[in-house]
């Protein structure tokens, strides 16, 4: 059976809240699910505003300013995976994901394992149906 497979299985564990899973930037090869923990998904934005100067009578001046913040985009729930889409396409990660409790547990299942274990239907079907994995 394709259970026999998940021996490839390697747990990763956080134990910093704060502690960075994966960043920005970074290459996927693997598929993340979070067995136990909180973890929070944080992209970077870029805030634009822009605001009228007085530089002299009836003269003004409109001033740019730019500043780069980081907005929480979704939790990560236990049984959620993460990363399967920037694995497949090839893209790189365009959020971070952070540990937000003070441990957690996440198993990671490198790409070639992924895909000995599951087709590429079920990989796909995951794709389109995200749904948590329940841990006994």
């Amino acid at each position: 059976p394709k259970s026999k497979g998940l021996r490839l299985v390697t747990i990763l564990a956080c134990t910093n809240k704060g502690q960075i899973i994966v960043d920005i930037g970074t290459s996927v090869s693997q598929l993340y699910i979070l067995k136990q923990g909180k973890l929070k998904v944080e992209k970077k934005i870029e805030l634009k505003d822009a605001n009228l100067w007085p530089t002299g009578v009836h003269k003004w001046e409109i001033s740019i300013c730019k500043r780069k913040v980081f907005k929480d985009l979704a939790p990560i729930v236990e049984g959620q995976a993460f990363g399967l889409h920037e694995m497949i396409s090839k893209n790189k990660m365009n959020s971070k994901v952070i540990c937000e409790s003070e441990e957690a547990s996440i198993l990671t299942i490198n790409n070639t394992d992924l895909f000995t274990i599951l087709s590429e239907q079920e990989i796909f079907g995951f794709l389109n149906f995200p749904s948590c994995i329940k841990f006994p």
